[in-house]
C-alpha cells in the first residue's frame, strides 16, 4: 500500500515547470489519524496513490517541493494551521492556485477558497464522484 507520513521539515521550492502533476495523487490533509488510514485505504483500493498529512503546514511543506497532486482533500478543523490558513496560503501561491481542493468539514460552511465543500460524516461515493470529476476537468 502507498502510504506517507510527512516530518514537516522544511525544504526548497522546486519550479512549477520542473515537476509534472500527477493525476492520480491525491494529498489528504486531515488531523485525525483514523480518518487519514480509512480514507487513504479507501482511495488506494480505487487506484489512486494517497500522500497524508496532519495539518496544513505540513501539507505546505510537502507542496514545496513535490509533484503537484492531481486534487487536495483538506479537512478545516486543525491544529496548528487548519484548512482556512492552508486555503490563505494556497490563494496566495501561483504554484499551487491551480491544484483543486476539495474541503472536507462538519462545521456549516461558508464562502471558502475551494473547488468544492463535502459535508462529515463522509460519503465515500460522494467524494469519488467530486474526485473523479475534478481531475477530469484537468486531463
Amino acid at each position: 500500500m502507498l502510504r506517507f507520513a510527512l516530518d514537516g521539515g522544511r525544504s526548497l521550492r522546486v519550479p512549477l515547470a520542473q515537476r509534472s502533476i500527477s493525476a492520480h495523487e491525491v494529498l489528504l490533509v486531515d488531523d485525525d489519524l483514523s480518518t487519514r488510514e480509512a480514507l487513504t485505504d479507501l482511495l488506494h483500493d480505487r487506484g489512486y496513490s494517497v500522500t497524508a498529512a496532519a495539518d496544513g503546514r505540513e501539507a505546505l511543506n510537502y507542496l514545496r517541493d513535490a509533484s503537484p497532486p492531481g486534487i487536495i482533500i483538506l479537512d478545516l478543523m486543525m491544529p496548528v494551521m487548519d484548512g482556512w490558513q492552508f486555503l490563505e496560503h494556497q490563494w496566495h501561491d501561483p504554484m499551487l492556485l491551480e491544484i483543486p481542493v476539495i474541503v472536507v468539514t462538519a462545521t456549516p460552511p461558508y464562502y471558502l477558497r475551494a473547488t468544492a465543500i463535502l459535508r462529515k460524516p463522509i460519503q465515500f461515493e460522494s467524494l469519488l464522484e467530486m474526485i473523479d470529476r475534478f481531475l477530469s476537468v484537468k486531463n
